[in-house]
């Protein structure tokens, strides 16, 4: 069995750093054999050149190809992960993480910064197509001490790292695991987001793989609904969950969908947001100003019912269509001046605080969010 992990912060050693150095001691004591790397491994002009015959970028490449699994740590700065992690990520093969499992591991100043994996790292990671992303661990810095020499973490820490590695460890001798499959031979791949209660929970507590022990489950994360069932519409998907309004858009684009099951509405979970100290105090002072939300979503249809509610036209706003992630970072810039989103986004960027809720669809006839 072959690891690899890569450190994502310019600096070593680093807190991030130091959740890799626990893991690689912990699997060596498996018999698992660990190859270490961290950005220092790599000329900076190589990276900032995006020099493909880069050396250590090929020799990283033979690793992989190698491996079975990847565990990527990366400190979190302004809602994303590592910007010289993402250029080391974009220089890889497409399909360099094909049938690898990955656990991420992150590091932040607050717990405010935890989706940052899930809504900035993950999808790279799926875009390189990893056959398996597991949930992560995120610590805030006040987690991990003297980490530049002998590093201790909190209990807790330390319980969220062994569950995770403990995990990681299984879903390495699982990946390989051939069995009758009652859909495929590829098994069930199955896409989530976020913000479906319902999938997070079926995934985490892998309801699925207890009921059809004998059937492989995959599990892809999407940011938003629309990019989830473009997914679907091409095959790399065989199930998907998501909010109401992107199978309309899908469908109004051709996509022949099956439509299997249904959640009740949570119109309180979605929500435009604007700056706390924002001179914008209801949806008709919206006029003009620029939102940012995921084009083809709810939150879409949210901003187009509230319009219409305000007795305001969309041609009076200046939309910013951007993924949640992208539309986070504008939003936290001063770069938009109002935010269309649903949980768990939303309740991250009240945690966070200097927000204040304009509207949400609760008198919209709002229907199912993402």
């Amino acid at each position: 069995m072959r690891v690899i992990t890569l450190a994502g912060s310019p600096r070593y050693p680093s807190r991030s750093s130091s959740l890799l150095e626990y893991a690689r001691e912990k699997l060596s004591a498996l018999d698992v054999e660990v190859y270490h790397w961290h950005l220092q491994n790599f000329a900076p002009e190589d990276l900032l050149y995006a020099r493909f015959d880069s050396p250590a970028l090929l020799a990283l490449t033979e690793q992989l190809s190698a491996a079975d699994g990847l565990i990527i740590a990366t400190p979190v700065y302004k809602a994303s992960f590592s910007g010289a992690l993402k250029t080391l990520l974009d220089l890889l093969p497409e399909r360099a993480l094909e049938k690898k499992v990955v656990l991420p591991l992150a590091t932040g100043g607050t717990v405010a910064h935890m989706l940052a994996v899930d809504y900035a790292l993950k999808p790279v990671l799926n875009a390189l197509k990893a056959q398996e992303i597991l949930h992560g661990v995120f610590a805030d810095d006040s987690q991990i001490a003297d980490y530049q020499h002998k590093p201790q973490f909190t209990p807790n820490l330390q319980k969220r790292l062994d569950e995770a590695l403990e995990t990681f460890w299984q879903a390495l001798h699982r990946r390989d695991f051939a069995v009758p499959s009652p859909f495929n031979v590829r098994g069930l791949r199955i896409g989530y987001q976020k913000g479906s209660v319902s999938m997070v929970l079926t995934k985490s507590h892998q309801l699925l793989e207890k009921q059809y022990p004998n059937t492989k489950i995959s599990w892809v994360e999407f940011p938003a609904g629309p990019q989830m069932l473009e997914a679907l519409n091409v095959g790399s998907i065989d199930l998907g969950s998501t909010g109401d309004i992107p199978p309309i858009f899908a469908q109004a684009a051709g996509a022949d969908l099956l439509y299997v099951g249904a959640e009740p509405p949570k119109p309180k979970a979605e929500v435009i947001l604007v700056p706390e100290n924002s001179p914008l105090k209801t949806v008709a002072d919206l006029k003009g100003h620029k939102i940012a939300f995921q084009k083809g979503s709810s939150s879409h249809n949210l901003v187009l019912r509230a319009l219409q509610k305000a007795g305001l036209k969309f041609a009076d706003i200046q939309p910013a269509y951007l993924t949640p992630a992208d539309a986070r970072a504008a939003f936290q810039q001063g770069n938009v001046d109002a935010w269309a989103i649903w949980d768990p986004y939303y309740s991250a960027a009240l945690l966070n605080g200097g927000v204040r809720v304009l509207t949400d669809g609760s008198e919209l006839n709002q229907t199912g969010s993402c």
